[in-house]
């Protein structure tokens, strides 16, 4: 699995969408540009507004992280104070 976590500690209302200046849904517009990505859930920490957390599954997960990061970079303005990280998941078990 793909856990993409988006976050802007102390913000009252995260608008992920807003801070990359899109109009659809981000896991809509990653799922779409990116073959093979396939959108699973989202939920955030603590269930704070400061935070989301997205998850995938891909057949190739490392090349799916790799263009997430790149369509990523595209959209997100230097001044914004959204933060994300992009990582595998390793399910124990």
């Amino acid at each position: 699995m793909i856990k993409l976590y988006f976050y802007d500690y102390g913000c009252k209302g995260l608008n992920v969408e807003k801070e990359l200046g899109i109009t659809e849904d981000i896991d809509d517009l990653l799922t779409k540009m990116i073959p093979g990505l396939r959108f699973e859930a989202c939920d955030s920490l603590c269930d704070l507004d400061d935070n989301e957390i997205l998850w995938f599954s891909a057949d190739d997960e490392e090349k799916c992280i790799r263009r997430i990061h790149e369509i990523l970079k595209e959209h997100l303005p230097e001044s914004s104070r959204l933060r994300y990280t992009a990582e595998i998941n390793k399910q124990e078990g």
